[in-house]
């Protein structure tokens, strides 16, 4: 009955940490909870029992839980006098204030709980060594790296004083912290790699998490430093430890998804770097330091994708999340990936400033490695750049050859084309011309034949006394002379209120023989035909460069010279522009050949 009410109430924790509670009535209840599950246990079984929960809680990241779980799984240590216990409950408080950035907290109670267990005869216990890494850590984030070698070589001089292999290795594992703060990666390899080779030798379980944490570290810096191929291995081999320890939840498991991001990542594969970030996001804890690694994460990914933007935006935000957070070597690893992209998107100056302030910042050996990181980097980009520029430049100059050669043929052959079809517009209009003249030409004729019989008609009415003044022919013919005449007179057809209606009533006739006379000697109506002596009138005009368009429009007739311009280009196929420039061409040939003439005579 006990155990399944334990299973509830993990799975109650599990639940309430998937959902997000938060307020502190709920922990009330989950301490009150676990406090009844773990009051049916007695002796060191008990402690067994605070140790699993306390182990859960803090893989869901219930800190307020945990905390009140340690107070009291350190309450009945003392009770039972177990020294073991509380070592280790002095290591996982101080590592749980570590991962709530509460630093002071962790150099203010450290040196306390060392105290304590090097007068109980407990400066051998693996946590002892492992309370030794916090601190060491604690001094690194608050970039006080001399502090944190000082006690990473004592620590280690006492482990192999005392043949504590744990001890060494934790103290090597520690040495692999500083040689990462210091940008030392050979230094920081072979003590990883040495520390991993200890704790594998000296099989001790409490040692166990910080031998898998050194795994990766290691695998971590072989990531950063493009060996993927030597990763997956590490990789692989966490795995096959986490598979056999822990379930698909915890921080272990966040660190393995983390570590196939990153390496799936670093191969290219963004996809299913995509894929394992998303599960990392989803069981990761909200803490500062697993929201800053999710972050960087999705920064890299969006990076390879070349969504630069959207990936200086997160790195932008996290450093917003670190601005009191005093941890210099996440700090500057992220402003290094912000350097890097400022520089893949050209901004060159941004990147060199915020490089600049990096080094400022940074002991006078980091300042003069990172100054030849940054030069190196920024020479680099500037060769590639101004490369980039040349070749850009070739291209431009090649395809702006190509298309001028191709505009120029483009031009060369609709000039031909224009040239071809306003001569044949030309042509069109001369022959309209000449027929217009040929008939005009009849009709004086025959307005002379008229005037002729009229005379010979008036004569015989004269010899035989006819009273009548004459004969007056009003044919159709005769109607269109007169209607030439009078529209020709003043040159009516300009007259801007024109009509069929007030012409016929000044010739005497009806609209009906007006509209007949036009229609069967022009083919045309009245409006058109007054339209055509327009145009007629208007292309001599053209003849004259001194008048402007708008000028002929109005002088024709037509008012503006959107009209003209529309109505000449219905009826002749040209505007009025093209129309003056091939007549005076025409001219030019014209007056050129003349002269040519006059030469050879």
């Amino acid at each position: 009955m006990v155990r399944i009410r334990y299973f509830l109430v993990i799975m109650l924790l599990v639940t309430g940490c998937s959902k997000g509670v938060t307020v502190q009535s709920g922990y009330t209840e989950q301490i009150d909870s676990l406090r009844k599950v773990v009051a049916k246990f007695e002796g060191k079984e008990k402690l067994d029992k605070y140790r699993e929960l306390a182990s859960k809680c803090s893989d869901n990241a219930i800190y307020a839980v945990v905390h009140q779980l340690y107070n009291d799984m350190e309450a009945e240590a003392q009770r039972q006098d177990d020294i073991d216990c509380l070592a280790y409950v002095f290591f996982n408080r101080l590592r749980l204030f570590f991962n709530e950035s509460r630093f002071d907290d962790v150099i203010k109670t450290a040196p306390e709980y060392l105290e304590f267990l090097r007068r109980k005869g407990k400066d051998n216990h693996t946590h002892y060594y492992n309370i030794c890494y916090i601190q060491i850590k604690t001094y690194i984030v608050n970039n006080d790296v001399g502090t944190a070698t000082i006690i990473a070589q004592q620590i280690f001089e006492q482990a192999r004083e005392q043949n504590n292999k744990a001890g060494m290795a934790i103290a090597l594992h520690c040495m692999g912290e500083i040689y990462r703060a210091q940008s030392r990666p050979d230094k920081q390899e072979k003590s990883l790699r040495e520390a991993i080779d200890l704790f594998e030798s000296c099989n001790d379980d409490d040692a166990s998490d910080l031998c898998e944490h050194a795994c990766l570290q290691l695998c971590i810096m072989l990531l950063n430093n493009n060996r993927p191929d030597d990763a997956l291995k590490i990789i692989l081999k966490i795995e096959k430890l986490f598979q056999v320890r822990y379930d698909r939840t915890g921080i272990p498991y966040v660190n393995l998804l983390s570590l196939y991001t990153k390496y799936y990542i670093i191969i290219g594969e963004y996809d299913k770097a995509e894929m394992y970030y998303c599960k990392l996001d989803s069981i990761s804890p909200r803490n500062i330091f697993w929201l800053v690694n999710g972050a960087f994460l999705k920064s890299q990914i969006l990076e390879g994708r070349g969504q630069y933007d959207d990936a200086l935006e997160i790195i932008d935000n996290s450093l917003k999340t670190l601005d009191t957070f005093n941890n210099a070597v996440i700090i500057n690893s992220i402003k290094k990936m912000k350097i890097q992209l400022l520089a893949k998107m050209e901004q060159f100056d941004k990147a060199f400033d915020l490089a600049m302030h990096i080094i400022d910042a940074n002991d006078s050996q980091h300042r003069k490695d990172l100054a030849y990181q940054v030069d190196e980097l920024r020479t680099k980009y500037n060769l590639d750049k101004q490369e980039r520029e040349t070749r850009h430049l070739l291209y431009y100059v090649c395809i702006a050859s190509v298309l001028l050669t191709v505009t120029a043929l483009i031009w060369w052959r609709h000039t031909r084309v224009v040239k071809k079809k306003n001569q044949g517009l030309l042509r069109k209009i001369s022959e309209q011309d000449k027929l217009f003249a040929e008939r005009e030409n009849e009709y004086k004729q025959l307005q002379d034949i008229n005037a002729a019989l009229t005379n010979t008609v008036n004569s015989v009415n004269s010899i035989i006394g006819n009273s009548d003044d004459g004969i007056i022919i009003t044919n159709k013919d005769m109607l269109y002379i007169r209607l030439n005449k009078l529209l020709r007179k003043d040159k009516m057809f300009t007259h801007k209120n024109i009509s069929r209606t007030s012409v016929a009533k000044e010739l005497g006739v009806n609209e009906r023989s007006l509209y007949d006379c036009v229609k069967i000697n022009t083919g045309m109506n009245f409006t058109n035909y007054v339209t055509y002596l327009r145009m007629a009138y208007a292309r001599e005009l053209l003849t004259n460069d001194k008048l402007t368009l708008e000028g002929i429009a109005i002088e024709a007739g037509f008012g503006t010279r959107v009209t003209f311009y529309r109505i000449f280009k219905e009826n002749y196929g040209l505007s009025p522009d093209e129309y003056r420039k091939s007549m005076n061409k025409k001219k030019a040939s014209q007056k050129t050949k003349e002269e040519d003439d006059f030469e050879e005579d």
